[in-house]
């Protein structure tokens, strides 16, 4: 029996280093797979978004919290987990921070696209910008040198 596990930013960031999550990223891109428009559902002033996406391997859902008034009381305002399955029989495989998992997906799949789009012979990247996503974003770009 296969249990889930919770994975902590670090294994996350161990377990996803960006020259092997871009390589992973630009397969299952171009593999088959299904992603509904993301459910947006309004609960009073709050908004739950649930995103889920599947292959004939895996079923994962990014589920994310926004709470405006949680900055009232030092609370983040939006918090998520993310949830992957198996596509063969329903088990939760494993849960992880949302927050990190995008902010890593995202920069990998910037530095996919550039690497296509960059001119062979470019050597400079400029980055702009201070957000969690910036240093994850220099990192993956860097990673493709």
């Amino acid at each position: 029996m296969i249990h889930s596990i919770h994975l902590s930013d670090e294994q996350l960031q161990e377990a996803l280093a960006f020259p092997v999550l871009i390589r992973e990223l630009h397969q299952h891109l171009i593999e088959s797979m299904t992603i509904p428009a993301r459910q947006h559902l309004e609960i009073g002033s709050d908004t739950l978004l649930l995103m889920p996406a599947w292959n004939n391997r895996y079923i994962g859902v990014k589920m994310v919290t926004i709470f405006p008034e949680n900055n009232t009381s030092g609370l983040p305002s939006i918090q998520g987990t993310y949830t992957l399955m198996s596509r063969t029989d329903g088990r939760i495989l494993a849960t992880m921070d949302a927050k990190l998992l995008t902010n890593l997906r995202t920069a990998a799949t910037s530095a996919l696209v550039a690497g296509k789009l960059a001119r062979p012979d470019a050597q400079r990247l400029t980055m702009i910008g201070t957000g969690s996503l910036a240093p994850h974003l220099i990192r993956a770009h860097c990673s493709q040198l």
